[in-house]
């Protein structure tokens, strides 16, 4: 069985690259005084409907916990065995360890692979992911985008009784805006047309629903924040291009990531335009708001694992100096790996036609 060193941080302990998971889950079982240690947790009596309240014994390990691993990231069941590690894929963890299909502890590893798209680890015992129990999001955000996803919403009401769009100012605008009289007037007037046309009993109908929707749109807003690191590593690689642009091959290097990083930037910026787009539908999202809470949530979900992908980057780019040495051009290869794996397009073969 091959070992990496044990691991208390956040950062997911490598595979051996000479050997495959499946080998080293396969060995598992062939010791098993060696890997289920006698430091167990207490037994569980928590509902499996809410928490990850694993049966068997092998999730009774001290300090075992789920996560994905490397580049492909792979879900694994990690295993300390004295200062070192194991990494078991989960579909040999079942095997090996003869989890019937029909087991709670088959159906648990099963929510556990999906629940590693929205955290970055599980233990035994944890709570279910709320994005898995009932859609809502399982991490917080900040009031500002609270106030900015409301604000917002807003502006599209006060948008849609002009019948024309305008420039939306930054957040502490907006705020001084909403607050007049003449836009306190137009908001409360969209909701009143908004009522009649959709025949709502209640104006609090209306206003209930744009709420409910801004509760939704708040991760979009901190996801679009946090989505802004992408553009100051853009700007940061333009910088190394105008400095070093007389270096050929660092040059040639460089320009690769950038445009790696503009198909990045791209996609990213697609999800983000796809919620704003269908918010500017106010009538159709209000009369719809339960259509429009799934997709705004999809489109949450898809751009938090995206974004997950970068969390080791952002803060070796935001403490990065515009400087040529051996550790930056070391990182830069790992980068254009990185890039590369997520961003390059791929390219369709066929073979050609005969004639």
């Amino acid at each position: 069985m091959n070992t990496q060193p044990a691991s208390e941080s956040a950062e997911t302990p490598p595979l051996s690259p000479e050997t495959p998971a499946d080998a080293q889950a396969g060995d598992a079982p062939a010791q098993p005084a060696a890997v289920v240690s006698t430091a167990v947790l207490e037994e569980s009596e928590l509902d499996a409907s809410t928490h990850f309240a694993f049966k068997h014994k092998i999730f009774t390990i001290k300090n075992c916990r789920f996560a994905l691993n490397g580049s492909d990231r792979m879900p694994c069941f990690y295993i300390p065995m004295g200062e070192n590690t194991v990494a078991i894929e989960l579909a040999k963890l079942q095997q090996e360890f003869n989890l019937p299909p029909d087991s709670v502890d088959a159906a648990l590893l099963l929510k556990v692979q999906k629940g590693l798209s929205y955290v970055k680890e599980i233990r035994p015992n944890d709570s279910i992911p709320r994005e898995i129990l009932d859609g809502s999001a399982s991490w917080s955000v900040d009031e500002s985008h609270k106030e900015l996803a409301l604000a917002k919403l807003q502006m599209e009401l006060v948008f849609w009784m002009q019948g024309r769009r305008d420039e939306v100012p930054a957040l502490e605008q907006l705020k001084r805006n909403q607050a007049t009289p003449k836009m306190r007037g137009q908001i409360k007037d969209a909701h009143a047309k908004i009522c009649q046309l959709l025949k709502f009993e209640e104006l609090k109908a209306s206003r209930d629903r744009i709420d409910e929707i801004a509760r939704e749109t708040t991760y979009i807003e901190a996801l679009r924040e946090r989505s802004y690191k992408l553009n100051d590593i853009a700007i940061k690689l333009a910088s190394f291009y105008t400095t070093y642009k007389k270096e050929a091959a660092f040059s040639a290097e460089i320009t690769r990531m950038q445009d790696l990083m503009r198909r990045a930037i791209k996609l990213i910026s697609e999800r983000f335009n796809k919620v704003d787009m269908m918010l500017r539908e106010v009538l159709k999202v209000v009369n719809e708001h339960a259509i429009t809470i799934n997709i705004v949530r999809a489109v949450r979900d898809e751009l938090h694992l995206e974004l997950r992908k970068w969390d080791e980057y952002f803060p070796k780019w935001a403490e990065l100096n515009v400087e040529r040495d051996d550790g930056t051009e070391k990182f830069f290869r790992t980068f254009y790996r990185f890039l590369a794996e997520n961003y390059m397009e791929q390219q369709s073969w066929s073979a050609p036609k005969k004639k």
